[in-house]
C-alpha cells in the first residue's frame, strides 16, 4: 500500500506540467441530472438523464458559477444567471443572485458537512484529485468529491466545501458534475465584488420565505 502511495506521488510530481496551478480563470462542468423518477421505491419506474454544461469562474478563492456554458463574456451575462461563493473563516456563503437583496445563505462548514478522506485518487485534465466521502447534515445526503490541492481550496460546482482544493467531479444522489475543460484567464475584479452591503441571515430564516 505504501509502495502504490509512493507512486500516486511520483506520478503527481509529473503531472505538474499538464495540470498546471492556476489563479483566476475558468471551468466547464458537464451535469448528468436523474429525472423521471417520482417515487424511489418504485423499481420498475424508469429513469432518464438529461445533460447540460454550466461554467465556474475564479480568482483567489472565490467562485462565480453561471447557469451557462458559452463564450459570452462575463460582464455580459444576466446576473440572475450568477452565483457566488466565498468563504469567510469558517463560514462559507452563496450568494443566489449577485444584484439582488436576497438569497444570501451561510452554513458553518464543520456541522454542515462531514467530511472523510479516502486512500483514492484520480487523474482528472491532467490534476491528480483525492477522493473524499461527504454527508450534507442539511440535506440528510452522501456525496462523493473529487479535489485537486492545485488549485483553490474548497470550490465546487455545489458551493464551498471544507476540502483542500478544487473539485473537478462530484456525485450527488442525482446529479453528478465533471470537469470538461480548465482555462487560465485573466478576468475582472468587480465581477467578483462580494455584496458586503447586503444583509446577512441564517439558512433557516432564508427557507421560512423572511427576506430582507
Amino acid at each position: 500500500m505504501k509502495f502504490l502511495q509512493l507512486l500516486f506521488i511520483l506520478f503527481s510530481f509529473q503531472l505538474n506540467s499538464i495540470g498546471q496551478k492556476i489563479n483566476a480563470g475558468y471551468v466547464d462542468y458537464k451535469i448528468k441530472i436523474e429525472v423521471g423518477r417520482g417515487d424511489a421505491n418504485v423499481l420498475t419506474q424508469k429513469v432518464e438523464f438529461i445533460e447540460v454544461s454550466n461554467r465556474m469562474y475564479f480568482m483567489d478563492k472565490v467562485g462565480l458559477y453561471v447557469h451557462q456554458s458559452s463564450d459570452n463574456e462575463l460582464a455580459q451575462i444576466a446576473p440572475s444567471k450568477k452565483m457566488l461563493f466565498w468563504k469567510k473563516g469558517k463560514y462559507a456563503y452563496k450568494h443566489e443572485f449577485k444584484d439582488s437583496n436576497c438569497c444570501l445563505l451561510y452554513s458553518n462548514l464543520k456541522t454542515r458537512y462531514s467530511i472523510e478522506h479516502t486512500k483514492l485518487h484520480e487523474v482528472i485534465l491532467g490534476y491528480a484529485c483525492h477522493k473524499v466521502l461527504i454527508y450534507d447534515d442539511v440535506n440528510k445526503e452522501n456525496y462523493l468529491a473529487w479535489y485537486t490541492p492545485q488549485l483553490q481550496g474548497g470550490i465546487s460546482p455545489i458551493g464551498y466545501l471544507s476540502v483542500p482544493g478544487m473539485v473537478l467531479k462530484l456525485e450527488t444522489p442525482r446529479v453528478s458534475y465533471l470537469a470538461t475543460e480548465i482555462i487560465p484567464q485573466e478576468l475582472n475584479e468587480k465581477e467578483f465584488d462580494i455584496p458586503k452591503s447586503k444583509l446577512k441571515f441564517s439558512e433557516k430564516a432564508f427557507r421560512s420565505g423572511i427576506i430582507p
